[in-house]
């Protein structure tokens, strides 16, 4: 038995210590650069805070559908239960998802308090439970023992526990975050001082006394800030030192970074990154199979994540799953989907009728307006 995790949480943004539900053999940070990064300093990147925003929103913006599946194997759709429609009492299921996502993509893991259930013993009422606010006791087998929710303590039966794919992008990710973030400062820098640091030389035998030596570093400065051309007399020389911001070639480091930062998150780059990166861009005619891009390689995982979760049978019924809705990102463009009807509806495979729904139609039955009948030319 493993000792009670100190403090309100053992997650802590500057604990590198892995949370419970994590698979065990996570390498440890073997620098201080490999240590986890904070929420803060994670979000603070621009890059990596669109693709949490995206890839977070983007699933909990997918409807839900729920899907039973008979002893035979089929599958029908039903109407959502109460705690598939608004998990949270308080809350829509839109923010419900968009903060646990957050938390699966940054932490590796998520947490959902059950506080009401149906008579059959099911969820009916979760609260969503940031992962800073949850404590964990378990046993050799990694079995939870002890729940803390806030300091107190919680029914592991009444924690519902979604493992993530990878222990979090502020954890595994930290090194290429610290490096934007240096980035990001350097191009402050060098914003506030466009030009290199100068030296002046008094190339004179005339030894200027302290005042003058300040006098002559002031009127340097003013005519830096105010004009781009100088004069200075043939006593004086002006050597650089150091590089500026094109030959340190901030701008390439930053896209490459970006880039980087793309793939830690499994999303296409031009989604982020301040410009094309290997000549690739979005258009109306790629548009489709860029959706199926971020869906297979970015948002896959995250709706594996939640659908496999909440289709176990301590959260709904044997044969009961929540399925997340891709179709609306995937059907492509009008040309495409009515191709596409056109092969599968003289096969059998699809009805018009359905056709119609996923077009967002009102189905043939209930139109009340009645077609025009064709007149001959000329009468």
């Amino acid at each position: 038995m493993t000792a009670v995790q100190a403090a309100a949480s053992p997650f802590s943004e500057n604990s590198p210590t892995p949370p419970y539900g994590w698979p065990s053999g996570w390498p440890e940070a073997s620098t201080a650069l490999d240590a986890p990064v904070s929420r803060a300093e994670a979000l603070a990147v621009p890059a990596l805070s669109r693709a949490v925003d995206l890839m977070a929103t983007t699933v909990a913006s997918m409807p839900v559908e729920h899907v039973v599946i008979d002893p035979e194997g089929r599958r029908r759709r039903t109407p959502l239960t109460t705690f598939m429609e608004q998990p949270e009492e308080a809350r829509p299921r839109y923010a419900t998802l968009v903060d646990t996502c957050r938390d699966l993509i940054l932490d590796g893991v998520a947490y959902w308090i059950v506080r009401e259930r149906y008579a059959d013993g099911f969820p009916r009422v979760v609260t969503y439970a940031p992962v800073t606010d949850v404590s964990v006791m378990t046993n050799d087998y990694g079995d939870a023992t002890r729940v803390q929710y806030r300091g107190r303590d919680v029914a592991a039966r009444d924690v519902i526990a979604f493992q993530g794919w990878n222990d979090g992008i502020r954890n595994h990710g930290a090194r290429i975050i610290r490096t934007a973030l240096a980035l990001e400062g350097a191009a402050r820098r060098y914003a506030d001082t466009p030009l290199p640091s100068l030296i002046v030389n008094n190339t004179s035998n005339y030894e200027l006394n302290p005042t003058e030596i300040a006098e002559l570093l002031d009127g340097v400065k003013r005519a830096r800030q105010s004009s781009a051309v100088g004069y200075v007399n043939g006593g004086v020389q002006l050597d650089t030192l150091g590089w500026d911001a094109k030959e340190l070639q901030l701008v390439e480091a930053r896209v490459f970074t970006n880039a980087a930062i793309a793939n830690l998150c499994g999303i296409p780059a031009h989604f982020i990154a301040a410009s094309n990166v290997g000549g690739s861009s979005l258009t109306y005619a790629n548009a489709s199979q860029e959706a199926r891009t971020l869906i297979d390689y970015g948002l896959k995982p995250i709706i594996a994540t939640l659908e496999a979760r909440l289709g176990m049978n301590t959260v709904t019924p044997r044969g009961h799953i929540w399925r997340f809705e891709m179709d609306a990102m995937l059907r492509g463009n009008p040309m495409e989907r009515s191709q596409l009807y056109h092969s599968l509806i003289p096969l059998g495979v699809l009805t018009v009728e359905e056709a119609r729904e996923w077009e967002d139609l009102t189905p043939h039955a209930e139109t009340h307006d009645t077609p025009p009948t064709p007149t001959p030319e000329g009468i």
